[in-house]
């Protein structure tokens, strides 16, 4: 049985066929450009999250949500998971706010 509600949330699906890359094309382009021509089919780590709720972390923030300490974001929602920023735009990981309003880190994604 297909419902109106399972087609709303098909559509909201951030991949579609037309972004896949068959596995000779990848290899046609590892084979004329290496692993750098490669990396332009890869996609940011958080576009299957596009439709949840997004904060930017301040640095002071981010250093601490890093650390596994939940920390206060003036514009979060006030319940839910939401994807996290830091102050320089990366995503750094899924949060859940807490009952006192704190985001708590839940998935934590570090790059050097």
């Amino acid at each position: 049985l297909y419902s109106s509600a399972a087609s709303d949330v098909y559509k909201r699906q951030p991949f579609s066929l037309a972004q896949t890359v068959t596995l000779e094309e990848l290899e046609a382009v590892h084979a004329e450009g290496g692993n750098e021509a490669v990396d332009r089919f890869l996609m940011p780590s958080d576009s299957g999250l596009l439709d949840w709720p997004l904060l930017q972390f301040s640095e002071h923030s981010a250093f601490y949500w890093l650390n596994g300490q939940p920390v206060r974001a003036p514009d979060a929602p006030k319940f839910g998971m939401v994807r996290v920023q830091d102050h320089n735009g990366r995503f750094i990981g899924i949060g859940e706010v807490s009952e006192d309003g704190r985001i708590a880190p839940r998935r934590l994604i570090r790059s050097e």
